[in-house]
């Protein structure tokens, strides 16, 4: 396996992490197959809390995300990145313990012009009334094509209703919900903020 992955390019090393000294349970029973390890990630949704807010001034009527972001790992996730000035954040400042491959980040530009409208009609969804939700961003979407010179498709009843069953879930975690409360912040279209810091974890484990 590891002569096979060593022919590999860099794009394709990044879906793969094959380690050099593989220890084998011999015994199932003291396994947990399939579980994610017992990992201290930050409380949800791993902001600094003392830094959290909402990404929408009602004073201003703004939305303050930027318009340069990126992600490390799958292009599919809650959390992004700001870009600043060309500069990307480390795996480190991120408080994530991915290995550090280049060829793993996804960069975006944010265009905000519709982002509130279409947040708008994912959170009003309604099964009775679906076209309503399904037209307004088919609509966005006929706008950004025309100025992006684009031909992204229209999403049907089933996309926007799953947009919704995850908009939902998102905004009624635990622990988003007590951050908010604490810190007065209202999340209806996202909150941003420093990654929660790194911690050290100290203790001990028995093999088998």
């Amino acid at each position: 396996m590891k002569a096979n992955f060593n022919k590999l390019t860099p794009e394709q090393k990044i879906n793969f992490n094959v380690l050099n000294d593989v220890r084998v349970i011999k015994n199932a029973d003291y396994s947990n197959w399939g579980e994610w390890p017992d990992i201290d990630w930050p409380s949800f949704p791993d902001l600094n809390k003392d830094t959290a807010i909402g990404v929408f001034n009602k004073e201003t009527g703004e939305i303050l995300i930027p318009s340069e972001l990126d992600r490390i790992g799958s292009p599919f996730g809650n959390n992004l990145g700001v870009v600043e000035n060309g500069y990307h954040s480390t795996q480190s400042e991120r408080s994530i313990c991915y290995i550090e491959n280049e060829y793993a980040r996804n960069t975006y530009y944010f265009d905000k012009t519709y982002y509130k409208d279409a947040i708008d009609a994912i959170k009003n969804f309604s099964i009775d009334h679906p076209e309503d939700s399904v037209n307004k961003i088919n609509s966005i979407i006929d706008k950004l094509n025309i100025k992006n010179g684009t031909n992204n498709p229209h999403i049907t009843e089933n996309v926007i209703a799953n947009w919704y069953s995850q908009y939902k879930a998102f905004q009624s975690n635990p622990e988003l919900v007590a951050l908010c409360k604490e810190k007065e912040i209202d999340s209806t279209y996202g909150v941003m903020g420093e990654a929660a810091p790194w911690e050290n974890n100290y203790g001990w484990c028995e093999t088998n």
